[in-house]
């Protein structure tokens, strides 16, 4: 899933992000006694673009990130880092 892989190319190559994550950026969940913060991300559907001339060759995709941190302020600054990725 291109996608897929396009995000986690965004997130893992963004140094502000990297910095306070490390490598914790994970396909579908966060491993158990991960150290924190970390991230998961999960696509939550995916449809074809439309269009009347030929097979499409772009895809609508939407994902969700998950932010696990310990503390609240700490989830919040991670989830700025990931929308400004």
């Amino acid at each position: 899933m291109k996608a897929v892989t396009a995000l986690y190319n965004i997130l893992s190559n963004n140094s502000a992000l990297t910095a306070v994550v490390s490598t914790r950026i994970n396909p579908l969940r966060i491993p158990e006694k991960s150290a924190l913060p970390a991230l998961a991300y999960q696509v939550v559907s995916n449809r074809g673009n439309m269009s009347k001339s030929s097979a499409s060759k772009s895809d609508f995709t939407r994902v969700q990130v998950m932010i696990v941190a310990k503390t609240y302020a700490s989830a919040i600054e991670v989830g700025d880092l990931v929308r400004n990725a």
